[in-house]
This record gives C-alpha cells, structure tokens and sequence, in this order.
C-alpha cells in the first residue's frame, strides 16, 4: 500500500497567484507548510507517509514559468519544465545545447510534469539539473524578506534562504554544451564552453552521481584559446580537472579511483566533440 494516495494525510491546499503571496504563506506556514511544484519527489513522500498540514501549490504563479532573455542573461522560472527547457523558443535561440539535451531528460511523465527549479533543490546527486546549472555558470534567484539573493548554483543546495524563483545562465554559455549521462549512476559529466568571436573565453563542468551533492566549476584554460587549442588539449585539461576535484564517492557502484577516471574520460571526449564540431 506504500504507493497509494490513500496513505495521504488530509491538508490545507494553499494557491498563491504572486510570488510576493507565496512568499508571504511560505513565512506564515514555517515548518507546517511543504511547498510543492511539479510534485515528482513531494508526491512519492508523501504518500509514504510524510505528514504535511498545509500545502503550497506554485503552479498557479505565473510568473515562476517565465522564460526570457535580457541583460546578458538567459532567465528560467523555477517552475519551469523539463519540457519547457526542450521546447522554448528562447531557449532555443540562446541556449540551443541545452535544449538538445533537456528533450532527452527524464521519461514523458517527468519532463511534463517536472520543474528545473524542483531538480535542483532536491539534493539527490543522480538529478541532472544541478550538474548542468554549475557547468553552465548559472545563479539561483531566491526571494527573501530582504529581497531577491543571487547564489552559485554550486552552493544552492546548502540551506535556502527563501523561494527559489529563477536561475539565471549568462547567455554566453549554453550555445556550445552537452550532457554525458550514459555512465549513470556511477557519473554524470556536463560541459558547458563559452565563446567570442570564435576563442574561448570559459570553459565550466558539473559533475552528478560521483559525490553527495553535484559539484563542479571552470576549467584551467588560457582566456583566448581557440576551439582547436582546447580541443588539443582536452586530456590535460580533464585530467587536471578531475585531479583538483575532491575525493568522489567510493561505494557499492563503483570505486573513488574509477569514478575519477571516468569524470577525466567523459570530459576529454566532451571537449573534443564540443570544440570540433
């Protein structure tokens, strides 16, 4: 009977229309409200019995769907899906890496009903959404009694100091981008390579599966390299990469040493394709 939605205890439904309203109720409720948005994680808890006496429901607040371009940046709504990642015209235009890999993400239930915003907060290192914020140098925009709170996506996960409403990808990564998954559970490796006028000015990665929590950041490279220069170099780049990284995770899946190597192996060969395609 664990997957029954009869196992769920009666609540309090709340839908704010506004993020200032959702904002207020999330401050209101404390420890007795869930929030909840694509539902994917909350849902499987609790019909497992998680005890929850008020429920906040964000879909009902447009604007944490928006998707939009401007200021050098490329804005996501927290509530956002999958979907809308894989099938956005602006996230096709700005970000067209992302939008090739998102259309693969997840099964059809979970792209529809799942958010980015959700993905990320759930701190379940087999996710896809943080590895990717972090190789694409993204910022979490969290709502707060001060105001908004701009954080690394590298750090969103430790603590939350409000409701998470967008991330934000400077509009210079994205173009060239691509997600390496296949040795899931074991690693997950994003690479994301920013360019102007044909040099690379940046070059990040995030890293899934491997530690706790997803993790990640720039890669060693000379600012004004070319494409051919980094694709040269991709082994030496990854392996110094990898070899900067703390100690992954050594388990039942596979050892510290394999996952290293493999982070190494799957960013080389992301390089590589990236820079030569």
């Amino acid at each position: 009977m664990q997957g029954s939605y009869g196992n769920i205890a009666a609540f309090r439904l709340h839908r704010p229309t506004s993020v200032a309203e959702a904002c207020s109720l999330i401050g209101e409720l404390g420890h007795d409200g869930v929030v909840m948005a694509g539902g994917i994680d909350l849902l499987q808890s609790l019909k497992a019995g998680r005890p929850a006496k008020d429920l906040v429901y964000l879909k009902a607040v447009d604007e944490l769907r928006h998707i939009e371009a401007g200021d050098g940046v490329v804005r996501i709504g927290a509530c956002a899906t999958h979907r809308d990642l894989a099938s956005d015209p602006t996230i096709a235009k700005h970000l067209p890496g992302v939008a090739r890999v998102w259309d693969a993400i997840g099964n059809v239930r979970v792209r529809v009903a799942g958010t980015i915003g959700g993905n990320v907060l759930a701190e379940n290192p087999g996710y896809d959404g943080l590895p990717a914020m972090i190789a694409l140098d993204a910022a979490a925009i969290f709502e707060t009694d001060d105001g908004p709170q701009r954080i690394d996506t590298d750090h969103a996960w430790r603590g939350r100091p409000g409701l998470l409403s967008a991330l934000e990808i400077p509009d210079r990564f994205g173009r060239l981008f691509s997600f390496d998954r296949t040795l899931k559970p074991v690693v997950s490796v994003a690479v994301a390579i920013a360019t102007k006028d044909g040099m690379v000015e940046g070059v990040r990665a995030g890293i899934g599966c491997a530690y706790p929590h997803a993790v990640g950041g720039p890669l060693p490279i000379d600012a004004g390299a070319s494409l051919e220069a980094v694709a040269t170099k991709a082994e030496e780049l990854a392996g110094a990469f990898a070899e900067g990284l703390s100690d992954p995770l050594d388990d039942f899946v596979a050892s510290r040493g394999y996952r290293r190597r493999m982070i190494a192996v799957l960013l080389a060969r992301q390089l590589r394709a990236l820079c030569e395609a």
